[in-house]
């Protein structure tokens, strides 16, 4: 569809001030001089003017919620009506005012993809805001009709070259930061345009900040290994890097740590890093991010210093810990008719076993917040389930003692089920820790990522409907 031109008169008021467009605001009454109504006729009315809503006595303040007319006219690539707004002392750094969600409600990823709703690139209603971020959990940045604040950051969205170099040559800045803390590379990240991006941060006359965090403690780099940008991603990788010599083509470059790691510079874990992004990420892109030489080098590193030390050295006492607690159940004899040989081995495996499940509770447990935090800990847990079933299994085991206890002092056999019933659930849960180890195999990591999903899924939500049905058919 071919774009209509805004005609220049109507981005002008009589005595050559810019008008306020998309006015929302039903508390103000509009000003009309008695000069313009000379001007216009008997009625008052101007069939070229869109509603006007400056105050003759100050042109650069808004009182309206919406775009101005230079917003307006960037966003349909009018070059002629930019300079003439220009001219006329439009300020280059008035923002827009109000939310950048469309009015209809959030659309999910899965709704994106199956289509149900219909994207519009159409201007709404905005109204005041405070700061905020933009929430990239629950909807995806393509939804929102959000290309920032700025008239810059609107011709840098939509890749107007001419435009923006216009609004740079008279007083734009890039890197000024809108309500979300977003900067005009911020936007580009967003709306994923490579060809602006280069351009913004090799201007002549002012270079756009890849450093420059928003409200949710995210840089351009950080921003495109989140949401999925690979090229983008690679380009600001690229532009950190030091080189430190070259031949012919051959050339050795280091990259600064900073915002790829996970660990920060005082040894705080980085949630907003990179490398955390690209991990966790569920995109293609992001799996192909996984393919870059830093990334690989940064993981493989981290595996041969500390990694693979504590992997083997966890799967070690794991395998002891079975071992004793497959003794204690296969020797276990309610009856009391084994041997006193038998017995003694199955005594003792029954305090190594509790042993090895207070030591993985309190000391190694204990370690991990210490070192990590309790939320950070907590964040961990949710992508390593069967590690939580684990320390599950070891607390049901150390719950199921004071039941020992009461049973052989009491003789009730109630104390002996629920003693039993306890230990049953805690040995097929330790024994699933072992698919935690069996990640670093290409043959089963995959599938084990797959069934773990599998069940807080669709397995999930199955067993949450067929216990509701049986309770309720049941009574």
């Amino acid at each position: 569809m071919k774009a209509i031109k805004i005609p220049n008169t109507a981005l002008l008021d009589v005595f050559g001030r810019p008008v306020a467009l998309n006015s929302h605001d039903f508390h103000r009454v509009s000003h009309v001089d008695p000069i313009e109504k000379n001007h216009n006729g008997s009625n008052g009315k101007d069939p070229n003017a869109i509603g006007i809503g400056i105050a003759p006595n100050n042109t650069n303040q808004l009182t309206v919620i919406g775009e101005t007319p230079l917003h307006i006219a960037v966003f349909y690539n009018d070059i002629n009506s930019v300079k003439l707004l220009v001219k006329h002392g439009v300020d280059v750094h008035q923002r827009v005012i109000g939310d950048f969600y469309p009015s209809l409600p959030n659309r999910t990823k899965q709704e994106t993809k199956s289509g149900k709703q219909k994207r519009t690139s159409k201007f709404f209603n905005r109204n005041d805001s405070a700061n905020k971020p933009i929430s990239l959990k629950n909807a995806t940045t393509e939804t929102h009709a959000y290309y920032g604040e700025y008239p810059l950051a609107f011709a840098a969205a939509f890749g107007y070259t001419e435009i923006y170099d216009y609004l740079i040559d008279h007083g734009a800045d890039p890197n000024m930061q809108d309500s979300y803390g977003n900067t005009v590379l911020h936007m580009l990240v967003i709306r994923d345009r490579s060809d602006m991006f280069n351009h913004a941060i090799r201007h002549p006359v002012k270079k756009a900040l890849t450093d420059i965090r928003n409200n949710e403690g995210l840089t351009t780099l950080t921003l495109a290994a989140k949401i999925g940008r690979r090229e983008l991603f690679l380009e600001c990788l690229e532009l950190s890097h030091v080189e430190i010599w070259r031949y012919s083509n051959i050339k050795c470059c280091t990259y600064p740590l900073r915002g790829i790691d996970t660990i920060t510079d005082s040894g705080d874990i980085d949630w907003n890093s990179s490398l955390t992004s690209i991990v966790n990420g569920k995109t293609e892109d992001h799996l192909a991010m996984l393919d870059n030489m830093v990334i690989e080098r940064l993981l493989n590193d981290k595996w041969s210093s500390f990694a693979r030390v504590n992997f083997v050295r966890q799967l070690i006492l794991l395998c002891i810990h079975l071992f004793f607690l497959s003794t204690a159940v296969f020797l276990r004899n309610p009856k009391n008719t084994q041997s006193l040989v038998k017995k003694i081995f199955c005594h003792i495996a029954e305090v190594c076993v509790l042993i090895g499940c207070i030591t993985s509770l309190v000391k190694l447990l204990a370690k991990e917040i210490y070192l990590q935090g309790y939320s950070a800990y907590i964040q961990n847990l949710k992508s390593y389930p069967e590690k939580l079933v684990y320390q599950c299994s070891c607390l049901l085991i150390i719950l199921a003692v004071p039941f020992r206890i009461l049973y052989l002092t009491t003789k009730n056999v109630k104390f002996g089920y629920v003693e039993d019933g306890l230990v049953s659930l805690a040995v097929p849960g330790t024994f699933l820790y072992f698919l935690f180890f069996g990640r670093i195999y290409a043959l089963t990591g995959a599938f084990i990522v797959m069934i773990f999903e599998m069940i807080t899924g669709d397995i999930a939500t199955f067993g949450v409907i067929y216990v509701i049905v049986i309770t309720a058919f049941g009574q």
